[in-house]
């Protein structure tokens, strides 16, 4: 039945939170059981019998509360919206809490719980339900046990919604579809594994299946190489393998800010192939100059800070200096994506502007949201620099940051448009190579240039704060 999570929210102190909510909660309990008004109303709409009809079918509410979820004034009367009987956030939980659903109290941008005195009696019942506490830097963690603790009041534990889950074994590697996008199936080779691994989902002790979710990330089979004398490679960078399979690179002539050279062509990935799970950091870039590999260059880290924030104002010549030596060390082949590589693994099997569906806010990506808002979110927050480079969620396939963070280089040279590509996944290696793309936005992009599909150039010698990569390798047969 549509509608069991029900998002109640005061547009003017936390859309892009509740929207980054309901994104989450969408990927983990399908699109239909979520209701989120700005998706379930449409024009002529009767509100209250809407309301009505999605608290009948509620199993719980979560109530999201920003700064100025007390204090927001209504424009005429200067008075607080929440003293007014009439105000629509109030009314929701009032009926919630009338009708014994469970309400959580979702605290959002620093917000802290009101006190009693606050509220008016009507609504001085929800303190004494237990709530959750969402962060920037801690968003995924946090929202993976409030999704845990929303399955367990809708009646849906994980081990149910896991049995529900179909898995492609791809060789020795299992790809598990339709979890949670922050989920990871333990590396298993066997359907007896696979059954084993949903049984362990079975459990239904909260603070077990918490705990277990928490200490494990997205992805599929990943691995660390080691280095060619065998020894252990801390600083090698961390793998993911990707599904072979067939996409649609660009974007449809309907996709909102979309450019002349995004036309859309099939793609065919033949095989599965390994890339990072991270964009490539300062860590083990500083590790491959004190070896004398990189040129011996040390890029500027703008005071943000080094360790495991992406390594910035590096150049493709640079980037593919590090591959090289990284090639090296391991003996193993490693690279830049492809163009067509690089759009294949941030949709990850999806097909809209960003893997987790239309729209963007700053609390699903870094950039400069401060302008020109996409997909009907409000304006966000600026940050003015990068951020670790596991922060914010993993797409479906377990890679951080494919939206946003860093541009990340390809080995593509500069062509107008898509058109013409191999459509095999190879890079392109006509054009004009003095000039090469770079995928997926920045820190300081608007959202619209973190779209999926949004391509981009630099010469090969250009260095920025807001450019990186990320490296691919190709698997052994």
């Amino acid at each position: 039945m549509a509608g069991k999570i029900f998002i109640n929210y005061r547009r003017d102190d936390s859309a892009p939170h509740a929207l980054a909510v309901a994104g989450y909660l969408e990927n983990t309990f399908g699109k239909r059981n979520i209701f989120i008004d700005i998706e379930g109303l449409r024009a002529g709409h009767d509100f209250e019998k809407m309301l009505e009809g999605r608290l009948g079918q509620c199993k719980v509410m979560l109530a999201i509360i920003g700064p100025n979820w007390i204090d927001t004034r209504d424009g005429k009367t200067g008075s607080r919206r929440i003293d007014n009987p009439e105000d629509w956030v109030r009314i929701e939980i009032e009926r919630a809490l009338a009708r014994n659903i469970p309400v959580i109290p979702v605290l959002v941008g620093k917000a802290t719980l009101p006190s009693k005195s606050d509220l008016p009696p009507s609504l001085q019942p929800l303190l004494k339900h237990h709530g959750a506490t969402l962060t920037t830097n801690g968003f995924r963690y946090e929202m993976a046990g409030l999704a845990r603790d929303v399955a367990y009041l809708t009646g849906r534990p994980w081990g149910r919604m896991a049995a529900a889950a179909s898995a492609l074994i791809l060789g020795s590697y299992v790809v598990v579809y339709q979890l949670p996008v922050w989920w990871k199936a333990p590396s298993k080779s066997s359907a007896d594994n696979i059954h084993a691994y949903f049984a362990r989902l079975m459990l239904d002790q909260a603070e077990a299946a918490r705990d277990w979710a928490l200490s494990v990330t997205p992805g599929s089979k990943t691995f660390q190489d080691r280095l060619a004398d065998g020894n252990p490679c801390p600083m090698c960078p961390e793998m993911v393998v990707v599904p072979a399979g067939t996409f649609t690179m660009g974007s449809p002539p309907s996709e909102p800010k979309r450019f002349n050279g995004e036309a859309q062509v099939p793609v065919t990935i033949a095989r599965p192939f390994a890339v990072g799970k991270f964009a490539v950091t300062f860590d083990q870039w500083d590790a491959c100059v004190a070896d004398g590999g990189c040129n011996g260059y040390r890029p500027d880290d703008k005071g943000w800070g080094r360790g495991n924030r992406p390594v910035i104002n590096v150049s493709w010549d640079d980037a593919k200096a590090y591959a090289a030596w990284l090639s090296r060390k391991t003996g193993k082949t490693y690279r830049l994506l492809s163009e067509a590589e690089r759009e294949y693994v941030t949709r990850a099997g999806t097909t809209m502007p960003f893997w987790w569906g239309p729209s963007i806010s700053t609390y699903q990506a870094n950039y400069d949201g401060r302008y020109y808002p996409y997909g009907g979110v409000t304006r966000g927050e600026f940050r003015g620099q990068t951020v670790p480079v596991d922060g914010f969620g993993a797409n479906p396939w377990g890679l951080f940051n494919v939206h946003g963070n860093v541009r990340e280089w390809t080995e593509d040279c500069l062509n107008d448009s898509n058109q013409g590509n191999p459509g095999n996944g190879s890079a392109r290696a006509t054009g004009d190579c003095d000039w090469r793309v770079v995928r997926g936005g920045s820190w300081n992009d608007t959202s619209q240039y973190l779209r999926a599909a949004y391509r981009f150039r630099y010469h090969t010698d250009h260095r920025d704060s807001g450019t990186g990569f990320r490296l691919a390798r190709t698997l052994n047969p």
